[in-house]
């Protein structure tokens, strides 16, 4: 899972790296940008638009969670790291 993807360039070197990738976005304008990239460079990856401090997003638990960039916007960052740390062992 990544978290914050921006324009989805992480998103991209993740899948080319062999990833399935759930790419969560909070920011409409950003998340526009992650579905352009997503289709002109033909990426497999998930974006949903969704606040992703919220670790119910999915019930999944996933082999890495990324948040590249995101923690200094957060209000608590310490909570977001625990709500994190919750949907994986890296």
């Amino acid at each position: 899972m990544e978290r914050g993807p921006f324009e989805g360039a992480h998103t991209y070197v993740l899948e080319r790296a062999g990833g399935d990738v759930l790419s969560i976005e909070g920011n409409h304008e950003a998340f526009l940008r992650c579905l352009i990239v997503k289709n002109f460079l033909g990426l497999k990856s998930t974006f949903p638009l969704g606040d992703f401090s919220n670790p119910n997003i999915s019930g999944d638990k996933f082999d890495t969670v990324i948040a590249s960039g995101v923690l200094y916007h957060m209000e608590d960052p310490g909570a977001l790291l625990e709500k994190v740390s919750s949907k994986t062992d890296n």
